[in-house]
C-alpha cells in the first residue's frame, strides 16, 4: 500500500537512512539519485522511456530527477536487486506533478522471475506543485527473491506540456542482507541463434572472507539438451595452469589451488566462463541454467566450509531459431525485346538472415522465364539468377511479369515486345529505308540474311509464306505510310519521331529538299537517292499529283517514293500534292501560300545510294508567306525542334545576350551544347524579330 509521508520530513527521513546504514532492523537494498548520469540519460541499468532532468530540482539531493512528459504512455524500469532473505521491505521516493498530470496516472509494479505485482493506489502526490514522499509496502510476491525490479508505469498527462517527476528512490528491507560470499551467473538472460558453438556465460565470484579461497565445487545443469555445457574457459585468476586444477565431470565442476594459497578476498568477474554449444530450433526456445552444490575450502589446514552460496543461482538462454531472409529488388526491366527474339536480365538474390536459404523461382506470365528454377543462397551472401522475356505475337507493347520465390511474388518484371516485321536493316525501326531494301529482295538485286528475309516476308500477314513479292511490299509500304501494321500495332521506336531524330543526327544535304510553288507541294532532287520518306504539316488538305505516295492524318502529311522501275529516283522537280485551305472563300479556293496560313514544318530522310540517311529538314516557302518561328512555344527536352523563319538566325534571351546563332532548324541548346532554361527567347535575322517560348 501506499503511504504519504510530508515533503517536510523527507530530507530527514532520507538523512536517517544514510546515517544508520545496513543494519539487521533497516537494510537498504537499492537507491537511485539520478545524479550520475548527464540529462537525458538513464543510470546503468535503468531502462524505458523516461528520462532524467536538471529541472525542477527536488528537495532531497537535488540535481536530477527521473521525468516524463507529455501525453503518452511511458515506462521507466530499474535495474535489478536483491530482496534474498527480507520478509518486509519498504519503496520511498519523492514525487512532483503537474496539475494537467493526474495522479492516479503512474502506478508502480514490482517485477520478479515469477511474475509482476502492481501496488494498487496513486503514485503520485495528491496535491500538485510541489515535491511530496511518497512510502509504498513492496508486495508479498516480491520478498526473498533475487533479481526484482521496480518499475514506474505511467498513462500520461492531459496535456503537451503535464509532466511528472521522481527522485530519491530508496528500498530497505527488514532483514539482513543477502550473503556476500557467493558464486552466480553474470547474466541472467542471454540470446543466442540455434547451433551457436562456443557460447560463454561467465560466472562471478565475491569472496570477502579473512582467509584464501582454497578451492570450490559446484554443479552447473541445463533444462535441455539444446544447451549442453562442454566445459570452461579460466578468468585471469585461475589462468595459470600450474597453480590451479578445473576438472568437471558430467555437470560438477572442481575448482582447487595447486598449492597453500587461494584467492584472497575480493571480485572476480569472472572466475570462470561455461562454454555451451547450443542446438538447432524450429521456434524460439528457453533454456535454463541451473547452479547447485556450491561448496568452498577456506585455505586454511582445517579446510573450513567457506559458506559459499549461489547467487544468482539461474540464467536462462533464449534460443533464436535461424532464418533465411530474402532480399530481392523490387522491379526488373528487360527492355525491348523484338517479336521471336529474346532479352535478359540478372537479378541477384540476397540472403539476410542466419540460415541457408533453399528459394524455388518461377516467372509469370507466359513469355517471361527464369533460370535456374531453384537456388542455395548461404547468409550474407548473394546470387545471380536469369529472368528472360521471349515475346510472340500476343505479347507485342509493354507488359507485366512478377517473378515468384517460393509461391510469393516478389518482383515486378517489365519489357517491351516489338514487332519485327519489316525491319529488314535491323536498326530498330521500320521505314523507308526497309522498303529499298525490300524492293532490291524482290527484284533479286541482292542477297539477304535469312533473319532480313523473315522481317521482309509479311504476306499474308503476320506470318508470311515464304516468298517476298510486291504483296510483302504492299503491307510494308501501308504500315510505313499509316504508321502501323494491319492488326493495329504500332511500328517500332516510336514512328515518325525517330526518321526524325536520326535524320538530325545526320549531315544535312541541300541536295533534297520540299518546297511550295503555286500552292504545289513538289519535291527537289538535285542528288541521287533509292527513297524518300518524309512527314510535313500542313494547314488544309492534300490531293497526290505525281508518283510519290501521301498519305494524310489530320494537320500532318505523309510522303513515301520508293521507286520499283529502277534503282534510284530521277532528278529534278517533281509535284507530290495540291495543297488547299481548310475553309474555303466564297470566290473559290485560296492559295496556301497566303499569309494568314501559318508555317509549315518538315521532318524526313532520304536513302543514299549507299544505304546513308540523308536528312530533310528545310522547307523552302514562297517570298510572299509571311513566317514565323514554329512550333511556339517548343520543348527541346522532349526532342522539338524549331523550324526558323529564314535560314540563318541567331537566338538571344530578354537581356539582348546571343544564346545561339546559326541555320534553321533550332535544336534549343546554347553555345555550350546544353538545352537552355525554359523562358521567353527572340530570333533576330534580317532586321526582324520573332518572340519564341521555350518550356521544359
Amino acid at each position: 500500500m501506499f503511504h504519504s509521508i510530508p515533503v517536510r520530513c523527507a530530507a530527514l527521513f532520507l538523512l536517517v537512512v544514510a546515517a544508520s546504514g545496513p543494519s539487521a532492523a533497516q537494510t537498504v537494498r537499492f537507491q537511485a539519485a539520478f545524479d550520475s548520469v548527464t540529462s537525458p540519460d538513464l543510470p546503468a541499468g535503468w531502462t524505458g522511456d523516461w528520462v532524467t532532468s536538471t529541472a525542477s530540482a527536488s528537495s532531497g539531493s537535488g540535481g536530477n530527477n527521473l521525468a516524463d512528459t507529455g501525453t503518452g504512455a511511458a515506462v521507466a524500469t530499474s535495474a535489478s536487486f536483491d530482496l534474498a532473505g527480507a520478509t518486509s521491505a519498504q519503496l520511498t521516493f519523492l514525487a512532483r506533478r503537474t496539475s494537467s498530470y493526474p495522479s492516479d496516472a503512474v502506478t508502480v509494479v514490482f517485477q520478479t522471475a515469477g511474475g509482476d505485482f502492481p501496488v494498487a493506489g496513486e503514485g503520485l502526490p495528491s496535491v500538485a506543485g510541489s515535491w511530496e514522499s511518497v512510502a509504498i509496502d513492496v508486495p508479498a510476491g516480491a520478498l526473498d527473491q533475487t533479481g526484482v525490479r521496480v518499475q514506474f508505469v505511467s498513462t500520461g498527462g492531459t496535456s503537451s506540456g503535464a509532466n511528472a517527476r521522481i527522485d530519491d528512490v530508496v528500498i530497505t528491507s527488514d532483514g539482513s542482507a543477502p550473503p556476500s560470499n557467493a558464486l552466480g551467473f553474470a547474466q541472467t538472460e542471454i540470446d543466442a541463434l540455434a547451433e551457436t558453438v562456443g557460447l560463454l556465460l561467465p560466472l562471478n565470484l565475491t569472496w570477502t572472507g579473512s582467509d584464501s579461497l582454497q578451492g570450490l565445487q559446484f554443479e552447473l545443469t541445463t533444462s535441455s539438451g539444446q544447451a549442453t555445457v562442454t566445459g570452461f574457459l579460466r578468468g585471469a585468476s585461475l589462468a595459470d595452469l600450474a597453480a590451479w586444477t578445473v576438472s568437471s565431470e558430467g555437470a560438477r565442476t572442481l575448482v582447487i589451488a595447486n598449492g597453500t594459497e587461494g584467492l584472497p578476498a575480493g571480485e572476480y568477474a569472472p572466475l570462470l566462463s561455461a562454454v555451451v554449444d547450443i542446438g538447432d530450433v524450429a521456434d524460439t526456445t528457453l533454456v535454463t541454467l541451473s547452479l547447485a552444490g556450491v561448496v568452498g575450502a577456506a585455505a586454511v589446514p582445517e579446510g573450513s566450509d567457506a559458506g559459499l552460496v549461489t547467487d544468482p543461482a539461474e540464467a536462462t538462454i533464449r534460443i533464436l531459431p535461424r532464418v533465411g531472409i530474402l532480399t530481392v529488388p523490387d522491379s526488373v526491366s528487360i527492355g525491348q525485346v523484338p517479336v521471336g527474339g529474346a532479352g535478359e536480365s540478372l537479378v541477384w538474390l540476397g540472403n539476410a538472415g542466419s540460415a541457408t536459404l533453399l528459394a524455388q523461382i518461377t516467372a509469370s506470365p507466359a513469355g517471361f522465364t527464369v533460370d535456374p528454377a531453384a537456388v542455395t543462397i548461404q547468409p550474407g551472401d548473394s546470387v545471380a539468377v536469369t529472368v528472360s522475356f521471349s515475346p510472340g505475337v500476343e505479347d507485342i507493347g509493354y507488359r507485366v511479369g512478377q517473378l515468384i520465390v517460393d509461391g510469393v511474388p516478389r518482383a515486378t518484371l517489365s519489357a517491351t515486345g516489338l514487332a519485327a516485321w519489316g525491319d529488314a536493316t535491323d536498326d530498330g525501326i521500320v521505314d523507308v529505308g526497309d522498303l529499298v531494301l525490300g524492293v532490291d529482295v524482290a527484284l533479286g538485286r541482292v542477297s539477304v540474311s535469312a533473319s532480313a528475309e523473315t522481317s521482309l516476308d509479311l504476306y499474308p500477314f503476320p506470318l508470311g509464306d515464304g516468298a517476298i513479292d510486291v504483296r510483302d511490299l504492299t503491307v510494308l509500304t501501308q504500315a510505313v505510310l499509316r504508321g502501323e501494321w494491319p492488326n493495329s500495332v504500332a511500328l517500332p521506336a516510336g514512328k515518325w519521331d525517330v526518321v526524325s531524330k536520326l535524320a538530325l543526327a545526320s549531315t544535312t544535304s541541300p541536295g533534297v529538299r520540299f518546297r511550295i510553288e503555286n500552292a504545289i507541294l513538289q519535291l527537289e532532287l538535285a542528288q541521287e537517292v533509292r527513297g524518300i520518306q518524309a512527314d510535313l504539316r500542313i494547314e488544309g488538305q492534300a490531293t497526290r499529283l505525281g508518283e510519290p505516295l501521301i498519305s494524310q492524318t489530320g494537320d500532318r502529311l505523309r510522303v513515301l517514293w520508293v521507286p520499283v522501275y529502277g534503282t534510284q529516283l530521277p532528278l529534278g522537280v517533281h509535284p507530290v500534292a495540291r495543297l488547299e485551305p481548310a475553309s474555303p472563300s466564297a470566290s473559290g479556293p485560296r492559295s496556301i501560300d497566303t499569309p494568314d496560313q501559318g508555317p509549315l514544318d518538315i521532318r524526313g530522310i532520304a536513302i543514299g545510294l549507299r544505304g546513308e540517311r540523308i536528312p530533310i529538314t528545310q522547307l523552302e516557302l514562297p517570298g510572299t508567306q509571311q513566317l514565323r518561328p514554329y512550333p511556339n512555344p517548343f520543348a527541346p527536352s522532349q526532342g522539338v525542334h524549331l523550324t526558323l523563319p529564314v535560314a540563318q538566325a541567331r537566338v538571344v534571351d530578354v537581356l539582348g545576350r546571343e544564346v545561339w546563332r546559326g541555320e534553321s532548324p533550332w535544336d534549343g541548346r546554347g553555345r555550350a551544347g546544353r538545352v537552355v532554361a525554359p523562358g521567353l527567347y527572340f530570333v533576330v535575322a534580317g532586321g526582324q524579330r520573332w518572340s519564341v517560348v521555350v518550356t521544359g
